[in-house]
């Protein structure tokens, strides 16, 4: 059997010297679908293993893709750091690919409010995120507060956090530039309780340049050989982490430029998935084999270190599944609101005793506690008089529907607490085999209609073409302060 081994002349002394072939095929075909089993053959003793694993992972950086983490003054070196291509990886990034480019019926879900709430929530969850990195706290109600505009910031850095919200929810349109870096980073900077903005950008710019012009040349890069789009947006995030180029925020310019990159590379979902909560979570110790969701191996054994340089692909494999998982389960939550609308709006167009106004507005007030209706805004949304206004929202209440609150010369409307049980309770008195169709004497969806439900979900996730661009973001227009759909999310 041919063996590497080399006891004399060049390349005596080697990694894999008495290294069967064999013994190297075994490895790499053990790394053909995933990179799960490094970390356990790195620590293994026994020689010939660990011989074996040099060997491979020469091949492997060879045949893989270098990364710009290596950083020597101004110059970049991309072969000490690399990852490879494998069957784990390349389904990921096409899952991603797929639920992360927007769909159109996830599109459609997005132009109404329930499905700006759900981006809120990656929003808020994000910057969270972005401030335990750098190493304070801020409760989920306090970041929602400071995001949604409903509070003021205390200090530089609930201002850092508030502004990082603003941005995520901003995303440039145009393509990356050394320029548009520098811009953004002025937002940041320019928050000082100590200094002038002006003497933070200058800190070290030329470093800071350096990286930048990296990282544009590394996210613009379309030739054959270049990244996939979604590792050049993870690249530039774990790049930005690394290098730190930035002397203010810069958790914050990493998360900004992994959107900014994902973004410009047609998949503007992953842009909003909680990327910096899940690398804190797993940099805390959040990994073990009893949760599928969780990586399989700490974030230290999921980068394998050799003579041969540092392995990232594993890293990458369980970082690209938990975007596929994040993305996924948006889709759902997306297009299971989009469905709950249109059954309830089925439901409620067979009260033939509401005219079409008040079925938009009870539907609304249903799917979202902190909507809020007054005459001045019911007359300008269905072209009406004031007075007809009065009579469509005083039905409603009177329904017990909705409650009046006085809010300086104004009345507000809103849903009242016992709105779905009292709609439930008349639906099923007016409309009895329409309510059967949906939902039991309980109140709960049928499961035969769970069930179908779930299937037309997977068949929208798996059929939905895809968009290049999201319109831009907006906040809803209701009230977020009373939002329980929102709020609730943080205690799941």
């Amino acid at each position: 059997m041919r063996r590497f081994d080399r006891t004399e002349g060049p390349g005596a002394g080697e990694p894999g010297a008495g290294v069967t072939v064999r013994e190297v095929e075994a490895v790499i075909a053990g790394m053909r679908f995933s990179c799960a089993d490094l970390p356990a053959l790195a620590r293994r003793e026994d020689e010939d293993a660990q011989r074996a694993l040099a060997v491979a992972q020469s091949l492997r950086r060879a045949s893989g893709l270098g990364l710009p983490f290596a950083f020597d003054g101004f110059e970049v070196d991309s072969g000490h750091h690399f990852y490879g291509l494998n069957t784990r990886l390349v389904n990921g990034l096409s899952a991603c690919v797929h639920l992360g480019s927007g769909g159109y019926h996830v599109r459609c879900v997005l132009d109404r409010p329930e499905g700006r709430h759900a981006l809120i929530y990656r929003v808020v969850r994000e910057t969270q995120g972005c401030v335990e990195h750098m190493g304070r706290t801020v409760s989920a109600e306090r970041a929602f507060a400071l995001a949604s505009g409903l509070a003021d910031p205390q200090g530089k850095g609930e201002a850092m956090a508030r502004e990082f919200a603003r941005c995520l929810s901003d995303l440039p349109c145009e393509r990356m530039t050394c320029e548009g870096i520098e811009a953004l980073y002025a937002r940041f900077a320019c928050i000082s309780d100590d200094r002038d903005g002006a003497d933070v950008v200058s800190e070290d710019s030329a470093r800071r340049h350096a990286i930048a012009t990296q990282l544009v040349r590394l996210v613009g890069d379309g030739s054959p050989s270049a990244h996939h789009p979604l590792m050049k947006a993870l690249i530039a995030l774990q790049m930005t982490l690394m290098l730190h180029p930035f002397a203010v925020a810069n958790p914050f310019m990493a998360r900004l430029l992994f959107a900014w990159a994902a973004n410009d590379g047609g998949v503007p979902l992953v842009a909003y998935m909680p990327m910096m909560g899940f690398l804190r979570r797993w940099s805390m110790g959040g990994s073990g084999s009893d949760d599928s969701r969780l990586p399989q191996v700490s974030d230290k054994d999921a980068v394998v270190r050799g003579e041969s340089g540092a392995d990232w692909t594993l890293w990458f494999e369980e970082t690209v599944d938990f975007l596929a998982r994040e993305l996924r389960g948006f889709a759902e939550k997306a297009l299971g609101m989009h469905m709950r609308r249109e059954r309830m709006a089925y439901l409620i167009g067979q009260d033939e005793s509401l005219n079409a106004r008040q079925r938009a507005v009870l539907l609304e007030a249903l799917v979202h506690d902190d909507a809020e209706f007054t005459y001045a805004g019911l007359s300008e949304r269905f072209d009406i008089a004031y007075a007809t206004a009065y009579a469509d929202l005083g039905r409603l209440e009177d329904l017990g529907y909705l409650r009046a609150e006085p809010k300086g010369k104004t009345t507000v409307f809103m849903a009242e607490s016992q709105l779905r049980s009292r709609l439930h309770e008349r639906l099923r008195t007016i409309a009895p085999d329409a309510y059967a169709r949906f939902y039991g004497s309980d109140g709960r969806l049928l499961d035969e209609r769970r069930r179908e439900r779930t299937r037309a979900i997977e068949e929208l996730i798996h059929s939905t073409p895809a968009l290049r661009r999201l319109a831009d973001f907006e906040w809803p227009r209701y009230n977020l302060a009373r939002s329980k759909v929102i709020l609730s999310s943080f205690e799941g």
